[in-house]
């Protein structure tokens, strides 16, 4: 995705933007869009995942030419085999995109994707592949995942 490092949201923001656009999707908020390097936890419904994140001052070249002067970063959304990793990046990559005016890039398609289009594959994912269950073996009931229950939805137990 290229960005504008002066229109990178903060992840409240960013939060703001997946709640508008419907995505049963809490980012931890920890993290800070414009700092964070690495795994992104995320709540996804019941169930949790996450995705890496990175921010690259520049242009990569693999995501073609800048549309302006001004952006002047770019960030990458990485999964691993993990069809819940990718639609909770694609998910992401959506607010992110709506909520900076970044433009999302697919560099193995090598085309540029709306926040639509990437909202209706995470919905065609959704329907196939559920997120794993709180209490399943990604449960981390580590002190630092103690976020999952701020927002007033207790995590739910098997």
């Amino acid at each position: 995705m290229i960005l504008r490092r002066v229109a990178l949201p903060s992840t409240a923001a960013w939060q703001a933007r997946l709640d508008e656009l419907g995505a049963d999707l809490e980012l931890d908020p920890k993290y800070a869009t414009s700092t964070h390097s690495g795994f992104w936890p995320v709540r996804l419904g019941d169930g949790r995942s996450g995705f890496e994140f990175y921010l690259h001052d520049g242009i990569d070249p693999a995501v073609g030419p800048a549309p302006g002067p001004a952006f002047d970063v770019t960030a990458s959304f990485v999964t691993h085999s993990d069809l819940t990793e990718l639609r909770v990046s694609m998910l992401a990559a959506a607010a992110l995109s709506s909520v900076s005016d970044g433009v999302a890039f697919d560099p193995q398609a090598r085309e540029r994707l709306t926040p639509e289009s990437l909202l209706a594959e995470a919905a065609a994912l959704g329907e196939t592949e559920p997120a794993p269950p709180m209490g399943s073996v990604t449960d981390d009931a580590s002190p630092r995942s103690r976020w999952w229950t701020r927002r007033g939805r207790p995590p739910k137990r098997g």
